[in-house]
């Protein structure tokens, strides 16, 4: 069966086809990177119900790095709450480019 046949059947290319990446479960990719389309701010958030704001806003630098969409609710995002005090929410909030 080839490409076209199994697209047409509805299959996609399979992974012995060498076109199709094995999921990676752990969250990671290469050399540590974020898988795209895994969501990195709620974890975020979980690090802040910890109490680890440095872990935290680790995680908020890699989901801006990463253009990630849920940046635009870190102003009312509830798991977010705990950080909102410190000088680097505000920072990231500069960055992501939302109103004060």
């Amino acid at each position: 069966m080839n490409e076209d046949t199994r697209l047409r059947d509805g299959q996609g290319p399979r992974e012995s086809d060498g076109q199709m990446p094995r999921p990676d479960r752990s969250g990671q990719g290469v050399a540590g990177d974020r898988v795209p389309g895994t969501a990195t701010s709620p974890a975020a958030g979980v690090y802040a119900a910890l109490g680890d704001n440095d872990k935290a806003f680790e995680e908020l630098n890699r989901a801006y790095g990463q253009h990630d969409m849920q940046l635009v609710s870190l102003k009312v995002d509830p798991t977010l709450d705990e950080l909102r005090d410190d000088i680097r929410f505000a920072e990231i909030v500069r960055r992501v480019g939302l109103p004060n």
